[in-house]
C-alpha cells in the first residue's frame, strides 16, 4: 500500500493554534447560538479560510492552489447572498479541500479528491482528544516547549493560588463577602447551557482538525478476495460476443420505446382511453433516467480502455447509436416532466429531477467524447465531476424558490384560465422568494375573487416576517435586502388595491 502523508507548516507554536480554535468557537457563539442563519455564515467560512492559511502559508505558493483557494473566497459571497444548504454543503467541501492542497496527487483526480475528504474527517473528527496531550507538552523541559506553551505554564500558579486567595479572605472579611454576594452568580448556569456546550464542542472539533490537518490519504488499495472474484465474473460475463449481442438487443428495445416517444410524445398522437398526457409523461420520466444510467454504467464496464471490444469498430458504432437513443430519451423525460409541471405546477423536487435529467444527458455526451478521443474513465470522471460542481455553483447563486413561484403563479388556473389552481400553501413554504411572485399575482391576477384576499393576506405575513429577520444583524443576507426593496413597490400596490375599494379584514368565512 502506497499512502502519502500530508502535513502542514508547523512554524507557528501550538499554543496559538488552540487559542485560535478557542476563538473560532466563541465567534460561532457569537453569531449562531439561538440564532438564525444570514450573512454570518459567509463571515464565519471567512475567518475560518483566513486562519487556515495564516497558520499554513505554503498552501498558495503554487498556481493551482491559488485558484482553488480564489473559488473558496468568492464562494463566501454566495454564503453572504443566500445560505442553504446547498451553499453550506459546497462550503464544508471547499474548505477541506484546502486543506488537503499540501497533497500533490488528488488534484487532479476527482475521485482521489473524494477519498481525501472522507479519509481527512473520518480520521481527524476526534483529533481535537487525541491532541490533549498537549497538556502533557506544556510540563516538558523547557528546551521542548515553545514560548507561548511556556507563558501558558507560568500562569498557572499564580491564578491557582489567587483564587485560594480570594475564598480564605471572603471568609475572614464580611465586607468582601457581600461584594461577592452583588455579584449574579446565577449567570453561570444560565451561559452553560446544553446548547451552548454543544455548539462550543461542534465547533471545537470540527475547526481542530483545520488548524492542523495531519493525515494519510490511501491511493491504493489491496485487491480483496472479493474483488478477483467480482474482476473474474465480469470478465467472464462481458465477453466480445455477449457485448455484440446485447448491444443489437438493446438497439431493438430502445429503437421501439424512442419511435414511441417520437409518435405519442412528440407526434401528439392520441393515447389510449383513459390515459392523459401529464400520466403518460409521468410514467415514464424516472423509469427512462434509470435505463440511461444503467445503459452508461453497461459501457464503462464493456469498453474499457486498452480491451478487446474498444478496438472493434461495429462494436464502437452500436454503442454511438445506443448512447444517441439514450439521450434521445433523457431529453423526452425532460419534456414529459415539463408536461406534468404544467398539469400539477413546479416544485423544488421537479426542478431537482429535471436538472438531473441535464447532469445525465452531459454524462453519456461526456461518455461518447470518451471514446472517440480514447480518453481514461478517470477523465471522463473528473469531467462528470467538475460539470456537476459548476452546476450546483451555478443554482447556489439563484433563486430557485423565486422561480419556482413566478412559474406557478404565471401559470396558475386564475391567471391564464387553464392549468392547475394557485397553491398558496406551497407559496407559504416556499417562504420569503414567494414575495416577487405574490406581487406579479397583485398586478396580472384576478382583482375580483377569494384568491386575491388570500395572497394580499400572505403577502403581509411574508413581509412582516421579512422586516424581523432584516431586523437582526445575524439573519440579514443579500437576498433579503433586495427583496426589502422590491416589497416596496408592493406595499405601494397592496395601498392602491385598498383604495379602490379592497380590504384585509377577518370575517367569519375569513378574509375579504
Amino acid at each position: 500500500m502506497n499512502e502519502a502523508i500530508l502535513t502542514h507548516d508547523e512554524a507557528y507554536p501550538s499554543g496559538w493554534r488552540v487559542i485560535a480554535c478557542l476563538l473560532m468557537a466563541g465567534l460561532a457563539d457569537l453569531l449562531f447560538y439561538n440564532e438564525g442563519l444570514g450573512w454570518t455564515a459567509g463571515f464565519f467560512t471567512f475567518v475560518i479560510l483566513s486562519t487556515l492559511l495564516f497558520f499554513n502559508p505554503s498552501l498558495v505558493l503554487t498556481r493551482p492552489n491559488k485558484v482553488i483557494i480564489a473559488i473558496n473566497f468568492v464562494w463566501v459571497l454566495a454564503l453572504i447572498e443566500n445560505p442553504s444548504g446547498l451553499t453550506l454543503t459546497l462550503a464544508f467541501l471547499g474548505v477541506t479541500t484546502i486543506a488537503l492542497l499540501s497533497h500533490p496527487g488528488w488534484i487532479h483526480n476527482a475521485g482521489l479528491w473524494l477519498r481525501g475528504i472522507l479519509d481527512f474527517w473520518t480520521q481527524n473528527v476526534l483529533k481535537v482528544f487525541m491532541d490533549l496531550k498537549f497538556i502533557k507538552y506544556l510540563f516538558q523541559s523547557e528546551n521542548h516547549r515553545s514560548r507561548s506553551s511556556i507563558q501558558l505554564k507560568n500562569w498557572i500558579l499564580p491564578l491557582g493560588l489567587s483564587l485560594v486567595f480570594v475564598f480564605l479572605f471572603a471568609g475572614a472579611n464580611p465586607v468582601l463577602i457581600r461584594w461577592l454576594d452583588l455579584v449574579n452568580w446565577n449567570w453561570i448556569v444560565d451561559f452553560l447551557t446544553l446548547e451552548r456546550i454543544l455548539l462550543w464542542s461542534l465547533a471545537i472539533t470540527l475547526s481542530w482538525p483545520l488548524l492542523r490537518p495531519k493525515f494519510r490519504l490511501k491511493q491504493h488499495f489491496p485487491e480483496s478476495e472479493f474483488s478477483r472474484k467480482a474482476h473474474a465474473v465480469i470478465h467472464y460475463l462481458f465477453s466480445t460476443d455477449s457485448i455484440l449481442y446485447s448491444l443489437i438487443l438493446f438497439n431493438i428495445l430502445f429503437s421501439i420505446q424512442t419511435l414511441m416517444d417520437i409518435i405519442y410524445l412528440w407526434g401528439g398522437a392520441t393515447l389510449p382511453e383513459n390515459m392523459s398526457y401529464a400520466e403518460y409523461a409521468h410514467r415514464g420520466a424516472y423509469p427512462l433516467i434509470a435505463t440511461a444510467l444503467l445503459a452508461g454504467g453497461f459501457v464503462l464496464v464493456a469498453l474499457r480502455p486498452g480491451s478487446e471490444t474498444d478496438k472493434i469498430p461495429f462494436i464502437r458504432y452500436l454503442v454511438y447509436f445506443w448512447i444517441g437513443q439514450n439521450v434521445f430519451l433523457v431529453i423526452s423525460s425532460i419534456w414529459r416532466t415539463t408536461l406534468y409541471i404544467e398539469e400539477y405546477s413546479l416544485t423544488y423536487l421537479r426542478l431537482s429531477a429535471m436538472i438531473w435529467m441535464g447532469l445525465v444527458a452531459l454524462g453519456l455526451v461526456w461518455l461518447v467524447l470518451r471514446i472517440l478521443w480514447s480518453r481514461s474513465n478517470t477523465w471522463m470522471i473528473n469531467l462528470n465531476g467538475f460539470t456537476l460542481l459548476a452546476v450546483l455553483m451555478i443554482c447556489a447563486f439563484i433563486n430557485l424558490g423565486g422561480v419556482i413561484a413566478r412559474f406557478n403563479v404565471e401559470h396558475c388556473k386564475e391567471v391564464r384560465g387553464r392549468g392547475p389552481a394557485l397553491d398558496l400553501q406551497y407559496l407559504k413554504e416556499i417562504g420569503l422568494a414567494s414575495l416577487p411572485a405574490l406581487h406579479w399575482y397583485q398586478q396580472h391576477g384576478h382583482q375580483n375573487n377569494y384568491t386575491m384576499s388570500r395572497v394580499l393576506k400572505l403577502d403581509r405575513d411574508l413581509q412582516h416576517s421579512l422586516g424581523q429577520e432584516l431586523e437582526d444583524w445575524r439573519t440579514w443576507t443579500f437576498r433579503k435586502y433586495r427583496l426589502a426593496l422590491q416589497a416596496d413597490a408592493g406595499k405601494k400596490l397592496r395601498t392602491s388595491i385598498g383604495s379602490s375599494g379592497w380590504r384585509i379584514a377577518p370575517n367569519k368565512n375569513g378574509f375579504r
